[in-house]
Protein backbone atom coordinates (compact mmCIF):
# COMPACT_ATOMS: atom_id res chain seq x y z
CA UNK A 1 0.00 0.00 0.00
CA UNK A 2 1.37 3.38 -1.02
CA UNK A 3 1.83 5.91 1.82
CA UNK A 4 -0.43 8.95 1.62
CA UNK A 5 2.50 11.37 1.49
CA UNK A 6 4.40 9.52 -1.24
CA UNK A 7 6.22 12.18 -3.27
CA UNK A 8 4.56 15.01 -1.34
CA UNK A 9 7.11 17.49 -2.73
CA UNK A 10 5.98 16.68 -6.28
CA UNK A 11 2.34 17.16 -5.28
CA UNK A 12 3.17 20.55 -3.77
CA UNK A 13 5.00 21.61 -6.95
CA UNK A 14 2.04 20.45 -9.05
CA UNK A 15 -0.25 22.71 -7.01
CA UNK A 16 2.19 25.64 -7.09
CA UNK A 17 2.95 25.46 -10.83
CA UNK A 18 -0.47 24.47 -12.16
CA UNK A 19 -2.79 26.45 -9.87
CA UNK A 20 -1.09 28.81 -7.41
CA UNK A 21 1.09 30.81 -9.80
CA UNK A 22 -1.89 31.38 -12.09
CA UNK A 23 -3.99 32.40 -9.11
CA UNK A 24 -1.60 35.30 -8.52
CA UNK A 25 -2.21 36.54 -12.06
CA UNK A 26 -5.93 35.81 -11.66
CA UNK A 27 -5.96 37.86 -8.43
CA UNK A 28 -4.31 40.80 -10.17
CA UNK A 29 -6.81 40.73 -13.05
CA UNK A 30 -9.70 40.07 -10.63
CA UNK A 31 -8.77 43.11 -8.54
CA UNK A 32 -8.49 45.37 -11.60
CA UNK A 33 -11.61 44.46 -13.59
CA UNK A 34 -15.23 44.47 -12.46
CA UNK A 35 -16.32 42.57 -15.60
CA UNK A 36 -13.73 39.85 -14.99
CA UNK A 37 -14.90 39.61 -11.34
CA UNK A 38 -18.46 39.02 -12.50
CA UNK A 39 -17.36 36.31 -14.93
CA UNK A 40 -15.23 34.46 -12.37
CA UNK A 41 -17.29 34.84 -9.19
CA UNK A 42 -17.88 31.09 -8.94
CA UNK A 43 -15.18 29.00 -7.27
CA UNK A 44 -14.93 26.65 -10.26
CA UNK A 45 -14.34 29.58 -12.64
CA UNK A 46 -11.56 30.87 -10.38
CA UNK A 47 -9.83 27.49 -10.34
CA UNK A 48 -10.13 27.11 -14.12
CA UNK A 49 -8.77 30.62 -14.74
CA UNK A 50 -5.92 30.02 -12.29
CA UNK A 51 -5.05 26.83 -14.18
CA UNK A 52 -5.25 28.58 -17.57
CA UNK A 53 -3.10 31.49 -16.37
CA UNK A 54 -0.63 28.99 -14.89
CA UNK A 55 -0.21 27.12 -18.16
CA UNK A 56 0.20 30.36 -20.11
CA UNK A 57 2.62 31.88 -17.60
CA UNK A 58 4.75 28.74 -17.40
CA UNK A 59 4.78 28.48 -21.18
CA UNK A 60 5.89 32.09 -21.63
CA UNK A 61 8.62 31.73 -19.02
CA UNK A 62 9.88 28.49 -20.56
CA UNK A 63 9.80 29.94 -24.07
CA UNK A 64 11.80 32.95 -22.84
CA UNK A 65 14.33 30.67 -21.14
CA UNK A 66 14.57 28.57 -24.29
CA UNK A 67 15.24 31.64 -26.45
CA UNK A 68 17.85 32.91 -23.95
CA UNK A 69 19.46 29.43 -23.65
CA UNK A 70 18.90 29.38 -19.89
CA UNK A 71 18.23 26.03 -18.13
CA UNK A 72 14.58 25.45 -17.28
CA UNK A 73 15.58 24.80 -13.66
CA UNK A 74 16.16 28.58 -13.38
CA UNK A 75 12.46 29.25 -14.10
CA UNK A 76 11.80 29.70 -10.39
CA UNK A 77 13.50 33.12 -10.46
CA UNK A 78 11.35 34.84 -13.11
CA UNK A 79 8.26 33.06 -11.74
CA UNK A 80 8.99 34.39 -8.25
CA UNK A 81 9.39 37.93 -9.59
CA UNK A 82 6.08 37.61 -11.48
CA UNK A 83 4.32 36.19 -8.38
CA UNK A 84 5.50 39.04 -6.15
CA UNK A 85 4.61 41.66 -8.78
CA UNK A 86 1.13 40.20 -9.34
CA UNK A 87 0.42 39.95 -5.61
CA UNK A 88 1.67 43.50 -5.06
CA UNK A 89 -0.62 44.73 -7.85
CA UNK A 90 -3.56 42.73 -6.49
CA UNK A 91 -3.12 43.96 -2.91
CA UNK A 92 -2.63 47.51 -4.16
CA UNK A 93 -5.99 47.22 -5.93
CA UNK A 94 -7.88 45.85 -2.90
CA UNK A 95 -7.71 42.08 -3.06
CA UNK A 96 -10.14 41.72 -0.15
CA UNK A 97 -13.01 40.66 -2.41
CA UNK A 98 -10.89 38.00 -4.15
CA UNK A 99 -11.75 35.25 -1.71
CA UNK A 100 -15.48 35.97 -1.83
CA UNK A 101 -16.67 33.28 -4.20
CA UNK A 102 -19.80 31.23 -4.70
CA UNK A 103 -19.44 27.61 -3.56
CA UNK A 104 -21.88 25.29 -1.82
CA UNK A 105 -21.06 22.92 1.04
CA UNK A 106 -21.89 19.76 -1.01
CA UNK A 107 -19.61 20.98 -3.82
CA UNK A 108 -16.82 21.67 -1.33
CA UNK A 109 -17.18 18.17 0.18
CA UNK A 110 -17.13 16.65 -3.31
CA UNK A 111 -13.98 18.60 -4.29
CA UNK A 112 -12.17 17.60 -1.10
CA UNK A 113 -13.10 13.95 -1.67
CA UNK A 114 -11.90 14.08 -5.29
CA UNK A 115 -8.66 15.77 -4.19
CA UNK A 116 -7.95 12.97 -1.70
CA UNK A 117 -8.65 10.29 -4.32
CA UNK A 118 -6.50 12.01 -6.98
CA UNK A 119 -3.72 12.73 -4.48
CA UNK A 120 -3.62 9.11 -3.41
CA UNK A 121 -3.96 7.54 -6.88
CA UNK A 122 -2.46 10.32 -9.02
CA UNK A 123 0.75 8.51 -9.94
CA UNK A 124 -0.88 5.42 -11.39
CA UNK A 125 -0.39 5.04 -15.13
CA UNK A 126 -2.32 2.43 -17.03
CA UNK A 127 -0.03 0.00 -18.86
CA UNK A 128 -1.96 0.32 -22.11
CA UNK A 129 -2.03 4.13 -22.20
CA UNK A 130 0.39 6.29 -24.13
CA UNK A 131 1.31 8.30 -21.02
CA UNK A 132 4.82 6.84 -21.22
CA UNK A 133 5.31 8.55 -24.60
CA UNK A 134 4.12 11.90 -23.32
CA UNK A 135 6.17 11.64 -20.12
CA UNK A 136 9.20 10.71 -22.21
CA UNK A 137 8.65 13.77 -24.39
CA UNK A 138 8.31 16.00 -21.31
CA UNK A 139 11.47 14.44 -19.90
CA UNK A 140 13.33 15.14 -23.15
CA UNK A 141 12.14 18.77 -23.18
CA UNK A 142 13.34 19.14 -19.60
CA UNK A 143 16.71 17.55 -20.25
CA UNK A 144 17.25 19.62 -23.41
CA UNK A 145 15.89 22.83 -21.83
CA UNK A 146 14.27 23.53 -25.17
CA UNK A 147 10.93 23.39 -26.96
CA UNK A 148 12.67 22.91 -30.31
CA UNK A 149 13.23 19.16 -30.41
CA UNK A 150 12.96 16.32 -32.86
CA UNK A 151 9.54 15.15 -31.68
CA UNK A 152 9.77 11.67 -33.17
CA UNK A 153 12.38 10.68 -30.63
CA UNK A 154 10.89 7.25 -29.90
CA UNK A 155 9.61 6.13 -33.28
CA UNK A 156 11.75 8.18 -35.63
CA UNK A 157 8.58 9.63 -37.18
CA UNK A 158 9.05 13.42 -37.30
CA UNK A 159 5.38 13.98 -38.16
CA UNK A 160 4.39 13.17 -34.55
CA UNK A 161 4.42 16.80 -33.49
CA UNK A 162 2.70 17.85 -30.29
CA UNK A 163 2.50 21.50 -29.26
CA UNK A 164 4.99 21.90 -26.43
CA UNK A 165 2.88 23.90 -23.94
CA UNK A 166 1.58 20.99 -21.82
CA UNK A 167 4.75 18.92 -22.22
CA UNK A 168 6.78 22.00 -21.29
CA UNK A 169 4.73 22.41 -18.11
CA UNK A 170 5.42 18.77 -17.25
CA UNK A 171 9.12 19.36 -17.95
CA UNK A 172 9.05 22.37 -15.62
CA UNK A 173 7.45 20.25 -12.90
CA UNK A 174 10.19 17.67 -13.38
CA UNK A 175 12.96 20.26 -13.27
CA UNK A 176 11.73 22.06 -10.17
CA UNK A 177 10.47 19.09 -8.14
CA UNK A 178 13.21 16.61 -9.00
Amino acid sequence: MMPIFFHVESHIWIFVLLVLNGSFIHAAVYSASQQYRELTRQFEAQVIMSFAFSLALNGLVLLSLDILHVPFSKAIYPLFIIWVSALFFAFKNRLSSFYACDISLPALIFYVLMFVILFYNGGMIDQISDAWWHMSLANKIGLANSFTLEYGHLTGAPERYYPPLWHGNLALLRELSG
